[in-house]
């Protein structure tokens, strides 16, 4: 589904983030990168994201080299993807379930057909009853919950996070690797970033098929999960 094969990013000023990242995500697969604050966590999400290009090396995406798609091809892929940011990009203006339609909305939906989904979802993430609300009336873990249902929306193949888990309690970390693990046992490919080291290492043995550490820019270890290969 998605590989990098020696790419690395480096910024304006010619430092390196990431150097000779060799990763292949595999289709129906549950993958965590993990690394300290200036690791290059954010800049790999980025990559896999489809929202920056690498400085250097192939990157493929479904097939597509990356580095070489025109913009519209770039923004085909990219509907293939849920990607879900460290910060929350909600709409204040929109009602919650029209942040969470938006996606369905831009790709030409009926709403017939998506409107229980959205209930459902809402439902899960313990804001039933709130649709009609806007997202500046929700506390920072209910609209992180609320960026999640948006990604997650229209089933992409591909659900890219950056630090989803980030001040998660243990409830709210229960609830969102459930169905996480839920839409990854129905096929979707998950790739997560989280901060540190210890807690992923409880996670990986219970949901991961394969767990990358990053380390100043450099893949510095990987880690095989117990549900194996995808």
């Amino acid at each position: 589904m998605l590989h990098l094969e020696d790419v690395s990013v480096s910024d304006k000023s010619e430092n390196i983030i990431l150097e000779h990242v060799n990763l292949h995500i595999e289709p129906g697969g549950f993958y965590l990168l993990t690394g300290a604050s200036g690791s290059g966590k954010t800049a790999l999400f980025e990559r896999l994201a489809l929202v920056r290009p690498p400085s250097r090396g192939v990157f493929t995406f479904c097939g597509y080299n990356v580095s070489t798609l025109t913009s519209n091809q770039a923004q085909s892929l990219r509907r293939r993807i849920g990607i879900f940011f460290q910060k929350p990009r909600l709409m204040d203006y929109l009602t919650l379930y029209e942040n969470i339609a938006l996606p369905l909305e831009i790709a030409g939906e009926e709403q017939s057909r998506y409107h229980h989904n959205i209930l459902e979802l809402l439902s899960w993430f313990g804001l039933e009853g709130r649709e009609n609300q806007c997202p500046t009336s929700l506390s920072p873990s209910e609209q992180r919950d609320l960026a999640l249902a948006r990604a997650v929306v229209t089933r992409p193949p591909l659900l890219v996070a950056d630090d989803l888990l980030a001040d998660s309690d243990k409830t709210a970390t229960k609830r969102i690797l459930s169905l996480l693990t839920t839409l990854n046992r129905y096929g979707m490919t998950i790739v997560m970033t989280l901060s540190g080291q210890t807690v992923p290492d409880v996670i990986a043995h219970k949901v991961a098929h394969r767990h990358y550490h990053l380390q100043s820019g450099v893949l510095a270890g990987v880690k095989e999960g117990h549900r194996g290969s995808p």
